[in-house]
């Protein structure tokens, strides 16, 4: 880390981090577990902030370090304009104080701390200074990202829809899903990851091209932009055209710009959610190791429980430290419910074949011959089918911490996920 020695509520605040990569790696994963804070971008180079600063955050917090001197810092401060929390490395009492005075009657230098400030401390000030400026500029500053629709904006939901099974609808659920979350108002990207061709184009009636194969070439937000297509008020970023393309990118470096990582790094800076189909292959490590929630959907056989429960043990025994997801921000989706085991049968197969512990079921879908009409004429279930589209608000409830109705029948269990009572 660079070092200056000059003598030898319920609201979302969005942020920049900006500083050396150890100061900004420990900053995000604390961000990321407070709900009130969205990171916007990263930055690491002082000379790529002015560029970083386009996400338009919030606030700024930032770690001067980064800097190669006290001058190239100040200056700095004197051409932004975001309110900035900024940390200086240690230094001699009077080089401190010279720095400080020169930046003193800086409006927009809500604080300049030490190294050895509480981070904790920080955020709380930080928050209630954004929100209390917010709300003196009016309601709808709050109310800008989710489209003025009384909807609570999210901290980025980064959401693999995935099981090591095929067949089991997860394109269909999380096409849905992402649908879903536009419709509160959130900026949604739906991304495929299948190939040979991905399904998404079909389902959706997009073209298969551009497609995520395409980012590599121009791995920036507007490269981003260029490949996306629009399905109501969703951006949808189809998979890969083949088996050769995907192979492709799984073997870039995940620092690399144009690697799937970086893809959804830059894609969070324009998105409050993005959800990932993820096909049963190897590409499911990838998405995985980017996402913070999960869903794995199932159908009711015995095969297919065993399958979960397989896909459970996956995520938490054998990539134990390779995500960033917990039980809590994980759930089950038992699809096309029905036609086979019942919803508690096959659940409690699943569970007993990974020891007893696992996630709650939260969204049971029942079969319904008019979701297949619904996708054999390329349209979203959710607009054409109101059983379909109540059964997945459970998990769309939990998915967006919003509250959600009853499942209807009044019966099941309630847990308490991200401050939502959820039934299963």
């Amino acid at each position: 880390m660079n070092t200056w020695n000059t003598t030898q509520g319920n609201d979302v605040a969005t942020v920049l981090l900006a500083g050396p990569k150890p100061r900004t790696d420990v900053w995000q994963t604390a961000l990321s577990n407070d709900p009130r804070f969205r990171v916007t971008a990263i930055t690491n180079d002082a000379k790529d902030l002015i560029v970083k600063l386009s996400s338009k955050p919030d606030v700024v917090l930032m770690d001067a370090g980064m800097f190669n001197a006290p001058d190239a810092f100040i200056s700095a401060l004197r051409t932004m304009t975001e309110d900035i929390y900024a940390v200086i490395p240690a230094m001699p009492p009077n080089d401190e104080q010279a720095v400080r005075s020169q930046l003193t009657g800086l409006a927009h230098l809500k604080g300049l701390y030490s190294v050895d400030i509480n981070l904790q401390t920080l955020m709380e000030k930080i928050f209630a200074d954004t929100r209390a400026s917010k709300l003196a500029n009016g309601p709808g500053a709050w109310g800008a990202m989710a489209g003025g629709n009384g909807h609570r904006p999210v901290t980025a939901r980064i959401i693999t829809v995935w099981n090591s099974a095929g067949g089991v609808g997860k394109t269909t659920i999380a096409s849905s899903l992402a649908y879903l979350a536009s419709q509160r108002g959130y900026p949604t990207l739906l991304v495929g990851m299948g190939s040979s061709p991905d399904d998404l184009p079909m389902m959706l009636r997009l073209s298969p091209e551009p497609n995520l194969g395409h980012w590599p070439q121009n791995p920036t937000l507007e490269g981003l932009r260029v490949i996306t297509q629009k399905v109501g008020s969703m951006d949808v970023l189809g998979g890969f055209l083949d088996d050769m393309a995907a192979g492709q990118m799984l073997g870039i470096n995940r620092d690399a710009p144009g690697s799937f990582h970086s893809l959804i790094n830059t894609a969070i800076r324009q998105y409050a959610v993005v959800v990932i189909d993820t096909p049963p292959s190897s590409n499911a490590a990838l998405a995985l190791s980017v996402s913070n929630h999960l869903v794995l959907v199932g159908t009711p056989t015995i095969s297919v429980a065993m399958r979960t429960a397989e896909a459970y043990r996956m995520v938490f025994e054998r990539m134990v430290g390779m995500h960033s997801l917990s039980q809590t921000t994980s759930y089950l989706a038992l699809n096309r419910a029905g036609r086979g085991l019942d919803p508690s049968q096959w659940h409690r197969l699943a569970a007993d074949a990974v020891g007893g512990k696992f996630l709650p079921l939260i969204a049971t879908i029942p079969d319904n011959d008019a979701v297949i009409a619904a996708q054999n004429e390329r349209v979203l279930p959710t607009e054409r089918n109101e059983a379909f589209r109540q059964a997945l608000m459970p998990l769309a409830g939990a998915l967006f911490a919003e509250n959600y109705g009853g499942n209807g029948n009044g019966n099941g269990k309630v847990k308490n996920i991200l401050g939502v009572k959820v039934r299963y």
